[in-house]
């Protein structure tokens, strides 16, 4: 794991989205967020920080933020780069096999438009509050 996705997985605290369910790239000396966020901010992390590559990834499906059930029947967001599989609950990569045998439940992939749409949402709503 590279130093910055260690940083990520010790320092995430969860907070659950207000009213509107959106996206955003957590800034590093403020790692609140939700299962969305988690995944996003990996993602942009294991891009070496840059957005071209961040939006790359999702452009040529070398990154997929997979709709999932958790264990326990709720909904849930995991990043799949690389062959591998990441989110706030396991905090480091790991197999989809791993995933499944623990109970999560792969429903369908967001695809680049809806991830776009998810994240100008969380800019407008960090806008709104004055963040």
């Amino acid at each position: 794991m590279s130093k910055d996705l260690d940083y990520l997985a010790k320092n995430f605290v969860y907070k659950r989205d207000g009213k509107l369910d959106n996206w955003q790239i957590m800034p590093l000396d403020k790692l609140e967020g939700d299962c969305d966020d988690y995944a996003v901010t990996a993602l942009y992390l294991a891009c070496d920080k840059s957005l071209v590559k961040f939006w790359w990834s999702i452009l040529t499906f070398q990154a997929i933020f997979w709709h999932t059930l958790s264990p326990k029947g709720n909904g849930h967001l995991v990043l799949y780069y690389k062959n591998r599989y990441i989110d706030n609950w396991q905090k480091t990569w790991v197999t989809k096999d791993t995933l499944t045998y623990k109970g999560y439940v792969f429903k369908f992939p967001w695809i680049f438009p809806f991830c776009g749409i998810k994240m100008l949402i969380g800019v407008l709503v960090r806008r709104k509050n004055g963040a």
